[in-house]
């Protein structure tokens, strides 16, 4: 569709969007239909989020601007007011829409809802109950580090761990499976990595040398505990307590030499994961 088929309107908000980005936002309109908007937004700070890139598609009917955009998620995400189909629960693009308001706005607005999942209006019934039944499990998490359950085992947790800065494996994402055995909390969680990483405590089918899931695990230790001392391990590899014997060996030999080689399999298959 021509620029010229365009209401100015569309055609200068689509300009703003490109010249003026808000920051953790992209939005570029497709040249096969300019009403079409490919659309990013980076999980904000300090949220569940914090460290993804999440891509949505929004399209504008030929109503618009007096019926609201059509906007959802084409990345996964966990999230009580997201459902399965990317679908999103907020007032504006519903009853509380109005010309007034701008593509820009709504962006803003999705963005917010990643800061602030509200699972009292939800979209998503499971995720909205397990988010307020156990608040701290769903939502906390740490800098370079999400985990989410499955909607069709709350037991088994999707995790991705940046790689800390300073570390051979730093710039690399990690992919991670969780499982919490029916015993948990009285027995530890089964954790492996999916992403294959040269590391001296880690095998290559990604099982993990980590104290605290074998003879030092307490009931009192968290799931994030457990991340948390994974992602240590990542800055800190113990070649004297291995389960790669290879690797530790080379390590101990020549460790620039083995740094060098775990930083090229971060590259080949830690980049974006």
């Amino acid at each position: 569709m021509a620029n010229s088929n365009l209401p100015r309107r569309i055609v200068k908000e689509s300009q703003r969007l490109m010249s003026e980005p808000a920051p953790g936002i992209s939005a570029s309109p497709s040249e096969e239909n300019m009403r079409y908007f490919n659309v990013m937004i980076l999980g904000p700070t300090q949220s569940p989020y914090e460290g993804g890139v999440f891509k949505l598609e929004l399209f504008l009917p030929e109503e618009y601007p007096m019926a609201a955009p059509k906007v959802r998620f084409l990345t996964k995400i966990y999230h009580p007011n997201i459902d399965k189909l990317g679908r999103i629960c907020l007032d504006i693009l519903k009853d509380k829409w109005s010309p007034a308001l701008q593509i820009r706005t709504v962006l803003l607005s999705i963005q917010a809802l990643l800061s602030a999942p509200n699972p009292d209006d939800p979209l998503s019934e499971n995720i909205a109950k397990h988010w307020k039944s156990n608040e701290a499990e769903a939502v906390e998490t740490a800098p370079g580090i999400s985990a989410s359950p499955s909607e069709e085992n709350m037991r088994y947790f999707n995790v991705m761990i940046l790689g800390p800065s300073q570390s051979p494996y730093e710039g690399g994402v990690f992919k991670l499976e969780l499982f919490l055995p029916e015993e948990y909390p009285m027995a530890a969680p089964k954790v492996r990595f999916l992403t294959k990483i040269y590391h001296p405590n880690i095998d290559k089918l990604g099982r993990i040398c980590l104290d605290i899931l074998k003879d030092k695990w307490s009931p009192a230790l968290q799931i994030r505990t457990v991340l948390l001392s994974i992602q240590a391990l990542l800055s800190a590899p113990n070649p004297d307590d291995p389960l790669s014997e290879n690797i530790a060996k080379h390590w101990k030999s020549n460790e620039a030499e083995a740094v060098e080689t775990a930083k090229e399999w971060t590259r080949l298959y830690a980049s974006n994961s």
